[in-house]
């Protein structure tokens, strides 16, 4: 054993290089992977399998038989029943990724922590950003669902982007929202994501300002439906706009997401180039209530738009030592599979701004 004492013990940093080098990691509440979308664990079943997905149809009624009367002693009404459908699933795929970490440099190092609980939070980060990429993929592509619009085609909206002046994004949002609801049975959306640049947008419209009131006192707060104050035309608040565009559609309370997370475009050694996760697109639809439960290879979920396949949580951070290189190399391991499952479960607006 090495009686060597780390220089990072002779020179103690200061507690602010502390704050900034935590600080680095991105802010896991910029991320909206976790709670949109149903997780079904299938550590109990197989990697691959099938999903039964029950049917919407029965729960309608049978156009066969529009009334249901009958008389004393006659048979009753018949009804057709319905097969589900069915999807696949795999989560033999695995996101992985590694840092390396010469000894060395961790015995001299002067970094407030541990260089290998460094390695660890960078890698921990790269996984769950890799998480909202494949999450905001699933959603915003239009390809994935039945309803979708270019945002300056509805009309109730002003024919308009949401950053145009003459635009109505509630009314348009209301238009596509009934075009959905008359397409799924009379079934409302219970989920409603945008990106960051859309949701910035609304924050400046017009329409928005004139239903999300400011309070006349000084310092005072967003309400819906107050009484218009004289600052009213300043941008609203992210958190107000949520409160509106639920109050307006109806989703519940919590489900109205924004993404405004950002991720490195530019190779390693590149000058630094930024981009969102998540594009100027609003997507809406129905991620609750999938109930979904694995046995062996098989998997059954009631109707949903999507869900997140995984088996076991971020399975961990395994570090090896490599002997040749005198490096520790720290691994990170994520099964999961997004998986789009009923495709009239879901509406995406593109091109908002």
């Amino acid at each position: 054993m090495s009686n060597q004492v780390s220089r990072a013990a002779i020179a103690p940093v200061d507690p602010i290089l502390t704050g900034r080098v935590l600080g680095a990691v991105p802010d896991p509440s910029l991320l909206s992977n976790q709670g949109v979308v149903e997780e079904l664990n299938v550590n109990r079943g197989a990697l691959d399998g099938t999903i039964f997905i029950e049917p919407r149809r029965p729960f309608m009624g049978d156009a066969n038989h529009t009334s249901l009367a009958r008389a004393p002693g006659a048979d009753h009404k018949q009804l057709a029943g319905g097969a589900p459908s069915t999807e696949t699933y795999s989560v033999r795929s695995i996101f992985g990724a590694e840092r390396g970490l010469p000894v060395e440099l961790e015995e001299a190092s002067q970094f407030p922590i541990a260089l290998r609980e460094r390695e660890a939070s960078i890698l921990r980060s790269a996984m769950m950003l890799n998480r909202e990429v494949n999450l905001a993929s699933l959603l915003f592509t239009a390809g994935n669902w039945t309803g979708t619009a270019v945002c300056n085609t509805l009309t109730s909206g002003g024919s308009a982007k949401w950053s145009d002046t003459a635009a109505r994004p509630l009314a348009g949002l209301i238009q596509a929202v009934e075009s959905y609801r008359q397409q799924n049975g009379g079934i409302m959306p219970d989920t409603l994501v945008m990106g960051y640049t859309a949701a910035n947008a609304l924050r400046k419209n017009d329409e928005m300002r004139g239903i999300v009131r400011i309070s006349p006192a000084v310092g005072g707060g967003e309400a819906y439906g107050g009484a218009l104050a004289a600052n009213a035309d300043r941008p609203l608040s992210i958190p107000a706009v949520q409160a509106a565009i639920a109050a307006e559609l109806g989703i519940p309370e919590g489900r109205v997401f924004i993404g405004s997370a950002r991720r490195e475009t530019a190779a390693s050694g590149a000058t630094s180039s930024e981009a969102d996760i998540w594009t100027d697109t609003c997507w809406f639809g129905n991620l609750m209530g999938g109930n979904g439960a694995a046995f062996g290879s098989v998997a059954r979920v009631q109707a949903v738009g999507a869900m997140v396949f995984t088996r076991n949580e971020l399975t961990g951070f395994h570090e090896e030592f490599l002997q040749s290189k005198q490096s520790l190399v720290i691994r990170a391991n994520d099964h999961r599979q997004y998986k789009a499952l009923v495709a009239d479960l879901g509406y995406t607006i593109t091109d908002c701004v």
